[in-house]
């Protein structure tokens, strides 16, 4: 049995130790009331309490915690059950209870924020810098309280709350620990943990612009601005003259409340000269174009956002199929953009530069108008707070809104402030009147999930309640980071490599995920979601009339050639010919006595009212040339000036000539009848102008001449 100066007494060994406060008559223990504590660390230790305090009766103040006498702790081999609480502390906020000793009123093992108890100057706890700021030592001249802190030569990882080696400390990133060897994503970089600390890629990222919801700005250079227009207005308009590289995306913006709010309502981006220009329009509420009419632009879907890009010149608009726009530029396009994206030229300060550059505007709303398409759109106006105008909406808009600040959302609060986007979301769910009364706050919501997936923290936000999204429970369920590359199919295998090499970049998005289809097989299309073996897919080349030519089918074939589809593009160069005929009649273009030009230099071109063409273009396609062969040189076999004479060789024969003797001069040529010599000469046998020439033959013993000639 232990004592320790009179006031505790303990017993058991260093496996089971109990310890009993004892105080004199008269006195009472001062301590926080019993709360059970327990140290779980692997590599912690138990860190026994001072000596606690006896006070006379006479000398209790409001200070003190009174409890009667009772056990003060347990220790054992595997664990730690420490008794503390919430006492307001003898000596202050630094004796038992405070904010430096074991058992306060902070959270967590052990409880307090700032020390794990130990020694009578209180502890500072040690944690590794990555995992976030260490906290200060508390020197106290009061009693410490017993607690758990790691053993020499380790620190404690915050979020985990375990003892780790500094070596092994995990890296942190939107609330989260990763391991030693973690890879996550940020911008555009990959950053993998060693040793705690985040070692990163360092590429340069492409440049994001954004308009969403009651149109809300974000600058290519981070400036955030708000403007209220109903017209189009040019978003960002790019030029390379190195390169004859040119685009241009226009946003419609149109009136979505009663209070004068605007909303985008459609997307036109541009590109090329006006010899080879191409327009794509993506319009709230109406299909998608077809992708296959366009050579620069590509169009794909993927989670909740269609992709328009136009890949030869590195610029990529995302559309979230209602309010949400932006436009991702390659860091080539620095300085050489403008709009209401603003210059991209890593300075937000002059962002705002009309069309006719200068001295950039201080307000959005001039900046704003400078960039309309159309002159006769009437000015924007400048709303200052909705919530005064629909004041019975205020503190609906404030409580949905409060989401964003919410536990929810806090792992993305250290990467991306939240309070401009709380802000906005309360002016958009105050403001939006008609319609869906959530639209415009999901959108909200939304807009700050999105720039949190951007920074690589990933939230489940959505739910039954909270802005749903429905996806095919069969093949599909929802989630906050989908990776925005396409799904291969049976269309797209031709050119999915060269997909995924524009895509893989790219912040994931949220979205519905599909199943992945079994090794060997893709899904048909985009629509249909079949698995189909990969080897059984045809893409469709060509439609004529009513029969669809797949990649290599045979189209025609004569003694000579043969025709077989196969899916490709030709370069302009490669154009050899243009045939344009009417649809259906298939009248030539002379013959139909319409304005219509048809040439490779143009292609088709029709002034004022025409029928619907088909084109068709000859491309020369590439020719495989066989490496040539040079014969050798002639090898004479026979020298000049040299006979050889072959010997004849006799044959024993045994059909047909048993009983005679072969003889080499059986019948001379000119010793027959003219008739038999005529045959002879037909046959080969004798030659005209030899008079010594003869046929050889076999002569029977008993033969005539008749017998000999029939021989023969």
């Amino acid at each position: 049995k232990l004592n320790f100066n009179g006031r505790i007494e303990c017993s058991g060994d260093s496996n089971a130790l109990s310890c009993v406060v004892k105080c004199a008559s008269g006195m009472r223990f001062e301590s926080p009331a019993a709360s059970v504590y327990v140290c779980r660390y692997d590599q912690g230790r138990f860190e026994p309490a001072e000596v606690p305090t006896c006070i006379f009766d006479s000398d209790l103040t409001q200070s003190h915690s009174i409890v009667k006498e009772t056990v003060l702790s347990q220790y054992s081999s595997d664990h730690f059950h420490g008794y503390g609480g919430h006492s307001s502390g003898y000596g202050g906020s630094s004796g038992y209870g405070g904010s430096s000793g074991y058992g306060g009123q902070s959270s967590g093992y052990g409880g307090h924020s700032s020390g794990y108890g130990g020694h009578s100057s209180g502890y500072g706890v040690i944690t590794h810098p990555n995992m976030g700021k260490p906290h200060p030592a508390h020197h106290s001249p009061a009693l410490c309280r017993a607690g758990c802190i790691c053993k020499q030569g380790y620190v404690l990882d915050s979020i985990s709350k375990q003892c780790v080696l500094p070596t092994e400390c995990p890296c942190h990133h939107g609330g989260q620990s990763y391991h030693d060897g973690a890879v996550i994503t940020d911008h555009c970089n990959n950053c993998t943990c060693s040793q705690g600390h985040w070692k990163c890629s360092k590429e340069e990222c492409p440049g994001i612009c954004t308009a969403w919801g009651d149109s809300h700005f974000q600058t290519f250079d981070a400036k955030n601005f708000d403007f209220q227009g109903a017209c189009e207005y040019v978003l960002v308009k790019g030029a390379n003259e190195e390169e004859e590289e040119a685009f241009v995306v226009v946003i419609e913006v149109v009136p979505c409340g009663s209070t004068g709010v605007s909303c985008s309502k459609s997307v036109k981006i541009s590109t090329g000269s006006k010899k080879n220009a191409e327009s794509i329009t993506l319009t709230r509420n109406k299909p998608l174009p077809n992708s296959g009419e366009y050579h620069k632009l590509s169009v794909r879907e993927a989670g909740l956002f269609v992709f328009v890009e136009l890949h030869d010149i590195g610029v990529t608009v995302q559309w979230d199929k209602g309010t949400r726009v932006s436009v991702t530029l390659s860091p080539k396009w620095k300085n050489k953009v403008k709009g209401l994206c603003g210059n991209y030229n890593d300075n937000e300060l002059d962002d705002f530069q009309s069309p006719s550059g200068g001295i950039s505007e201080v307000s959005p709303v001039v900046f704003g108008d400078s960039w309309r398409v159309h002159t006769y759109c009437p000015p924007s106006i400048q709303i200052q707070d909705t919530c005064s105008k629909h004041p019975n909406r205020k503190l609906w808009a404030v409580k949905q809104c409060n989401l964003l600040k919410s536990e929810l959302f806090q792992p993305c609060h250290s990467e991306v402030p939240v309070d401009s986007f709380f802000e906005r979301c309360v002016f958009d769910s105050c403001a939006c009147d008609e319609g869906g009364d959530c639209e415009c706050l999901c959108t909200a919501l939304a807009a700050y999930a999105e720039q949190c997936n951007v920074n690589g923290v990933h939230i489940r936000w959505r739910s039954q309640e909270i802005c749903p999204m429905q996806c095919d429970e069969t093949c599909s369920h929802y989630e906050a980071c989908v990776s925005p590359c396409p799904f291969e199919t049976c269309h797209n295998t031709p050119d999915y490599t060269k997909v995924m090499q524009l895509c893989q970049h790219e912040s994931c998005i949220e979205g519905c995920k599909l199943k992945p289809c079994p090794d060997g097989q893709i899904y048909n299309s985009t629509t249909d979601h079949t698995c189909v073996p990969k080897a059984s897919c045809k893409q469709a080349c060509l439609h004529v009339g009513d029969k669809m030519y797949y990649e290599g089918d045979l189209m025609e074939e004569d003694a000579c050639h043969s025709w077989y589809t196969s899916y490709g593009q030709c370069t302009p160069d490669q154009m050899t010919e243009i045939r344009c005929r009417v649809v259906g009649s298939h009248l030539g273009v002379k013959e139909t006595g319409q304005d219509v030009e048809c040439s490779l230099e143009r292609g088709l071109i029709c002034a004022g009212e025409c029928d619907d063409y088909e084109v068709s273009v000859y491309c020369s396609c590439e020719q495989t040339t066989l490496p040539s062969v040079t014969p050798a040189k002639p090898v004479k076999l026979i020298e000049d000036n040299k006979t050889y004479v072959i010997e004849p060789v006799t044959y024993e024969i045994t059909d047909g000539c048993q009983g005679g003797v072969w003889k080499e001069c059986v019948v001379e040529c000119n010793q027959v009848c003219h008739s038999y010599q005529q045959k002879l000469f037909a046959d080969g046998k004798c030659t005209s102008g030899s008079s010594q020439q003869c046929v050889s033959g076999n002569l029977l013993d008993s033969a005539d001449s008749n017998q000999l000639l029939n021989l023969i």
